[in-house]
């Protein structure tokens, strides 16, 4: 026996060390989030597992409360091994997890030194991350290795998401607490001295404090108040333990820890930490992904939709944000749920409950200071994650899934170890020979996880070939080698019927359909295949195919715009006006952004105008771009009528805000178009006022002319005050410089260009065949020019003068010019306007100031009429 325990005593020492590495591997890794770390982490997981399967028969697996492991580790590794890539990948996660599980239980098995050895091990690998989040944090470092993470002063360790960096520091850091509370125990017990006893214990604590810092500094909510939580549960425990007459140091150790945080934390600094938990407001999204989430469960309620399905099982379910994808619930319950059944989760969670109710119970009661340790180092760890797990979804990274089934069969082993004799894997070569019951049924269960195990490395190592073939160097001949190594991974599959459909010199609608259409049938639940298979289809002249291809893609995807979008311009070019109209309106709905190519599309197809104002958004944009549309005069077919731009308005208008002159502009000038004149002139009137211009003489048409004296700013057009810009001249409004000491037009010549001048105008509404006087002020200042300024009136129908001024030259005071006009039977407008014309002498170029103030045009009369 002696012989065989020393050649066989390298087997525990492999698989520890063994699992050891995968540990640092996994989160070093950025915790494995990527498809091909993960795949890598289970063929690095899977040695030592087949070296602890291969270590003789697993009889002490079949006892009752351990059988189920063996046998839910064939079944998730036979997933693993039968499943395509798809769905292989989330059975592949799981697979992780058992086999941390797994691989743990028979660690710890062999000897009480393993445990040591993993408890330091995830100690040292927490030291770590802290450390290099402080680094992060306050040393300014902003890389993972060679990757850069554009996060700034945030703490984040290997992991790049501050959420799971907190989430693995607060679970390792309990079994810090844990080693440290065993270390202090067994040095009282022994009577060393207080002061040597302490020096070790704060070496320890600092190393603690470090992690709780870390977690601060992460600016994670979630994990800020899982660590107070948590910190306050061991602190509840050891007073407990404390109460109950077991002898046992007190709080006093989690006490002085909270403040040591707390203390570094703040001399560090967690403003930023503050001002998130002041914003608590701003994540009120995330109740509705739990909402929406809770329909997903509902709809498979008892199976779930697989594990790794979550992504693509939950968009249609999505009621908020078209343009962010979830692919995690921020709720490792509900996810959990989602994913494996109501049942199955409920199981899970309930021995996860009770294994921290186990661990609890172990540290009130035992005696051995070691299991109070571990107990209580892996009772808070658990804590940490039942509470984390509310609000993020931690377990969904591959790495930390490990971890906490390595802090979970800790915990487990207080349990196994403690109330039975360990079975070594030597002693399980020594008993190989007996050949009894248990030892045939062990050797059944060996056979079978070896050859489920041996099934789901192959599998997994064909996928990661496929994946490594498919990177962006090897091109379309790797994408074709990709699919060669593994046809069922979908991604490639996908970029490879692009590269047919889309690049030179590989152009091929029909493979590039048939590669679309296979991706679709190995992920029916991707929108974006869907889309991409329409394209192809539509290609080779597949129209109803196509569409039937982007229906359901709308159907995968129901809150993206561009989709309905897609579906709307098929459907219209297939004649199928009607169908598309709905479509096109809900795309608008979703995406905003689609309201003016929207209408343009709609107005060009023929629909009909009444049909689009159904449907159209009722939001204050969509209805604005609306009448923007209907006035923007570039409409084929059906003309809105005057009513239907009214209602528009009155939709507007009834808003709770004014509609500014820019957005109202469109609107009035397409009615002067129209010629409904005193229409556009009541409702340019209306926006003004609703903007705070008021001209009383304007609107009780005692002044035609919209702002004559000045007296507020410019509008511009359609009947205000247009001043131009260019060279040679600036045109300004002056105060205090009017003819009774108010404000003035003011326009000053730089003597630079020899102008044929009209930068100053203004579209008036009169009335056709009336007669109207004009008068207004005007004075200038060393006007240098042979072509001096004047005041014209013209028809906005074309024709010649109505009314010109007398020319203002040199320097004169202020002097009033006017005169009679009358309007032709063809004009609903004229337009008044400042002139000069280009003088014939090429280098006469104007200079000088000319100041205009007081414009009046009062209806007189109509043809002969007198007043």
């Amino acid at each position: 026996m002696n012989a065989m325990s020393r050649r066989l005593g390298w087997l525990p020492a492999s698989v520890a060390l063994l699992y050891g590495l995968s540990l640092v591997y996994g989160l070093m890794r950025f915790g494995a989030a990527e498809t091909a770390t993960l795949y890598r982490l289970f063929l690095l997981l899977s040695i030592p597992a087949l070296i602890a399967l291969l270590a003789g028969p697993l009889e002490r697996w079949t006892v009752p409360r351990l059988i189920a492991m063996p046998i839910l580790g064939v079944l998730i590794l036979g997933q693993v091994a039968l499943r395509p890539a798809l769905t292989g990948r989330g059975w592949t996660h799981l697979a992780v997890g058992w086999l941390a599980l797994f691989l743990t239980l028979w660690i710890v098995g062999q000897s009480g030194r393993w445990v040591r050895f993993l408890v330091l091990t995830l100690i040292v690998l927490g030291g770590i991350e802290a450390l290099y989040g402080l680094m992060q944090a306050v040393g300014g470092v902003d890389y993972i290795g060679s990757y850069l993470r554009g996060r700034g002063s945030l703490a984040t360790g290997t992991l790049i998401n501050r959420n799971h960096f907190a989430f693995a520091l607060t679970l390792i850091l309990p079994l810090a607490l844990g080693a440290l509370y065993t270390r202090y125990e067994r040095r009282r017990q022994a009577r060393e001295s207080r002061t040597e006893s302490w020096a070790q214990n704060w070496i320890v604590l600092l190393s603690c404090s470090f992690m709780g810092v870390g977690v601060l500094l992460s600016q994670s909510r979630g994990g800020t108040v899982s660590l107070v939580a948590m910190l306050l549960f061991v602190v509840l425990l050891l007073t407990l333990r404390s109460r109950s007459g077991q002898r046992g140091s007190s709080g006093a150790l989690a006490w002085i820890l909270l403040a040591t945080v707390l203390g570094l934390g703040a001399a560090i600094g967690v403003e930023a930490l503050l001002e998130r938990f002041g914003k608590l407001d701003q994540n009120l999204a995330r109740i509705e992904i739990y909402q929406d989430t809770l329909r997903l469960i509902g709809d498979n309620l008892l199976v779930g939709v697989g594990p790794g399905m979550y992504v693509w099982r939950f968009r249609p379910f999505q009621s908020i944000d078209s343009s962010s994808l979830y692919d995690h619930a921020h709720n490792d319950y509900l996810e959990s749920a989602a994913e494996w059944g109501v049942l199955i989760a409920i199981a899970v969670w309930a021995f996860v409950f009770w294994r921290f109710l186990q661990a609890s119970r172990c540290f009130l009661e035992s005696r051995s200071t070691r299991r109070q340790g571990l107990a209580l180092g892996c009772a808070a760890g658990i804590f940490s994650v039942l509470l984390h797990s509310l609000v993020d979804f931690g377990l969904q990274l591959p790495a930390l899934l490990m971890l906490f089934a390595t802090v979970v069969a800790l915990a487990w082993s207080l349990d196994l170890n403690g109330s039975r004799p360990r079975i070594t894997a030597v002693e399980d070569v020594a008993k190989w020979s007996s050949r009894g019951p248990t030892a045939v049924g062990g050797t059944v269960l060996k056979i079978l996880l070896v050859v489920a195990l041996l099934g789901a490395s192959g599998s997994v190592l064909r996928t990661l070939r496929s994946l490594d073939a498919a990177v962006p160097a090897n091109g379309v001949a790797g994408l074709e080698r990709s699919v060669g190594i593994d046809p069922t991974r979908p991604e490639s599959q996908y970029l490879l019927g692009l590269a047919y459909r889309d690049l030179p010199g590989y152009g091929s609608a029909a493979l590039a359909a048939e590669h679309l259409a296979t991706v679709v049938r190995l992920n029916p639940f991707h929108w974006r295949y869907r889309v991409e298979l329409s394209r192809a289809q539509e290609l080779l002249g597949q129209l109803d195919e196509a569409q039937a291809s982007l229906i359901e893609a709308v159907r995968l995807n129901p809150i993206s715009g561009e989709y309905r979008w897609r579906l709307a311009n098929l459907q219209l070019r297939r004649g199928e006006v009607d169908v598309a109209v709905g479509q096109i309106g809900r795309a608008v709905e979703l995406d905003p952004r689609l309201r003016r190519p929207a209408l343009a599309l709609l107005v060009k197809s023929g629909a009909d105008l009444a049909t689009i104002d159904a449907i159209w958004p009722d939001d204050r944009d969509s209805r604005l771009s609306f009448l923007h549309v209907l006035s923007s005069g570039r409409m084929t077919g059906e003309m809105p009528t005057v009513e239907m731009l009214e209602t528009q308005w009155e939709h507007l208008s009834s808003g709770g805000d004014a509609l500014t002159v820019s957005e109202a502009r469109p609107y009035i000038s397409h009615l002067l178009k129209r010629g409904e004149t005193d229409l556009a002139r009541s409702r340019w009137a209306e926006v003004a006022a609703a903007n705070g211009y008021v001209d009383r003489a304007f609107e009780s048409r005692e002044n035609l002319v919209w702002n004559g004296s000045y007296s507020q700013g410019f509008l511009g057009a359609p009947l205000g005050w247009q001043v131009g810009r260019a060279d040679g001249f600036a045109a300004e409004r002056a105060e205090a410089a009017g003819r009774s000491g108010t404000a003035a037009l003011r326009v000053e010549f730089d003597g630079s260009k020899n102008l044929n001048f009209s930068g100053v105008r203004q579209q008036i509404v009169v009335e056709p065949g009336a007669r109207y006087t004009l008068s207004y002020s005007v004075r200038s200042e060393d006007l240098t020019t042979d072509e001096g300024l004047f005041v014209e009136v013209v028809p906005s129908s074309g024709g010649g003068a109505l009314y010109s001024g007398s020319k203002v030259l040199d320097t004169t005071e202020w002097q009033t010019q006017g005169g009679t006009l009358e309007i032709p039977e063809n004009s609903s407008s004229v337009q008044l306007r400042l002139r000069r014309n280009k003088s014939r002498q090429i280098d006469n170029r104007i200079r000088g100031t000319v100041w205009i103030d007081d414009f009046r045009l009062q209806r007189v009369g109509r043809g002969a009429e007198d007043t």
